[in-house]
């Protein structure tokens, strides 16, 4: 899931200390001593423990909305059925090799932080992806910026949070064949991204 091996052990560590407790009561030093990486190298990456439990929210999400990006030239009205099972299923395989990560973002402690991070992550997403509007009759367009733009943004990223809420309910006990269903409903929506990220 993650690149950068410090971090992950980091990450890691994290999810050990604080699957019982809130991340503020995480001392660095008990961090790093779990991590096995040294205080300087832990404050070349982070400020503080929080910064961890944000980044590592933060790489899930792109991932996560990576998966979840239209292929460039198709919109959520025309995608192939080839790019939208592969699209299925390679957000199910990804979904379930984090569910733990999954589970510890949703978590009492961590829940405020991951829909924080998850929403912030969308709207950086979003700059660099084409969002298009589908009209009545099929036709598209690109969405301009304004109050209507950040609406219907936010109502699709409520939709891709809610989705993992209700995976996790459910212990992550489907597979792809089983939620088709939720994903034709966001692929049928007026509103969806397009194309690649500028710069990752």
């Amino acid at each position: 899931m993650y690149r950068n091996g410090t971090k992950e052990k980091l990450y890691r560590a994290l999810y050990k200390l604080a699957t019982d407790r809130p991340v503020a009561e995480v001392s660095v030093s008990k961090l790093v001593s779990t991590a096995g990486v040294n205080r300087s190298t832990f404050y070349y990456h982070f400020e503080s423990t929080q910064a961890v439990l944000e980044e590592m929210i933060s790489d899930f999400c792109k991932q996560y909305l990576r998966i979840l990006s239209i292929p460039p030239g198709e919109t959520a009205h025309s995608i192939s059925s080839e790019h939208q099972q592969k699209l299925e299923d390679e957000v199910c395989a990804y979904v379930a090799s984090t569910s733990d990560d999954i589970r510890f973002f949703l978590s009492t402690h961590n829940y405020l932080t991951f829909r924080k991070q998850f929403f912030l992550c969308f709207q950086g997403y979003c700059r660099d992806h084409q969002v298009m509007q589908t009209l009545p009759g099929g036709k598209v367009r690109p969405l301009k910026r304004g109050v209507v733009y950040d609406y219907y943004l936010r109502i699709l990223a409520a939709q891709l949070l809610e989705i993992l809420e209700y995976w996790a309910e459910r212990n992550f006990s489907e597979g792809p064949e089983d939620f088709i269903h939720l994903f034709d409903a966001l692929h049928s929506s007026t509103i969806s991204l397009q194309g690649r990220p500028q710069h990752m």
